[in-house]
């Protein structure tokens, strides 16, 4: 139980921070390693988010 909520929390964030990431490389048009497929990628993401919010 408290290892799960510990997980939770920690898992939003690296989601958080990966989405920021992203788009601090789209907006400085620095060279995106994910540019290629990077629709794809952000999809990926929310469907993990929503994965995680119906998983808890």
């Amino acid at each position: 139980m408290v290892s799960r909520s510990l997980y939770l929390p920690s898992k939003r964030l690296m989601v958080l921070l990966q989405t920021i990431f992203l788009n601090f490389l789209h907006f400085t048009n620095l060279p995106d390693p994910y540019a290629h497929h990077h629709r794809d990628y952000s999809m990926e993401l929310r469907q993990n988010a929503r994965r995680v919010r119906e998983h808890f």
